[in-house]
């Protein structure tokens, strides 16, 4: 199935200061968003959702008894981080999740330096914030702080200006590969327009 690319900057520290803060109104505002939004969820799904957020509010995070994530936990970053901000969206959802996970990350990595190689798993894969080890169920997400985002900014440039050098020496380039050009520059500005703005970056597939 496939899914959204989502790049928004947001405050990470905004969110990390929400998670222990014990504040009761976040957690009533948070979970009475969860039953109007998210009455498509069983039941049962709407309760461990409300828990989650619940749990990190009032007792931070990582959780240290949880070692795999689920779905559920990728939703409830994306409400904790979601509260109470205005995020500044990008236009990498008019991409799917191909032009990344087929594309930059299984087409092009070898070109990529170790860091850049780092950054993309990261999105691929996920980076946990609850557990040990991220979703595996095709719900991954990451958040990335404003400081890391700038020292991976020169890499994903250069990656991206080596992808259009090997593709332009090309005879003949197929259509994915000029349109791995195209996706590598415009994600480059998704990076670089979050940074400017002084924000944290939240990734998911949607």
């Amino acid at each position: 199935m496939s899914r959204r690319i989502n790049m928004a900057g947001f405050s990470l520290g905004q969110m990390r200061k929400l998670c222990a803060s014990g504040d009761s109104e976040a957690v009533r505002s948070l979970q009475d968003q969860i039953a109007a939004r998210y009455n498509y969820l069983g039941a049962g799904q709407r309760t461990g959702l409300m828990e989650i957020v619940e749990r990190a509010i009032l007792s931070g995070i990582p959780f240290p008894d949880l070692v795999n994530e689920t779905w559920l936990h990728a939703s409830a970053a994306q409400l904790l981080g979601q509260y109470k901000q205005d995020w500044l969206y990008t236009e990498a959802s008019d991409y799917h999740d191909k032009a990344l996970e087929e594309g930059l990350w299984g087409g092009y990595r070898k070109l990529a330096s170790r860091e850049t190689r780092a950054f993309l798993r990261g999105l691929v894969e996920g980076i946990p914030m609850f557990g040990q080890q991220p979703p595996t169920d095709g719900s991954a997400y990451a958040a990335v702080s404003l400081d890391r985002l700038r020292v991976f900014q020169p890499g994903l440039r250069d990656f991206a200006e080596l992808i259009a050098y090997r593709v332009g020496r090309k005879r003949k380039p197929t259509d994915d590969e000029r349109a791995a050009v195209t996706f590598a520059a415009e994600f480059c500005g998704w990076v670089d327009q979050i940074v400017a703005a002084e924000r944290d970056l939240f990734f998911c597939f949607g």
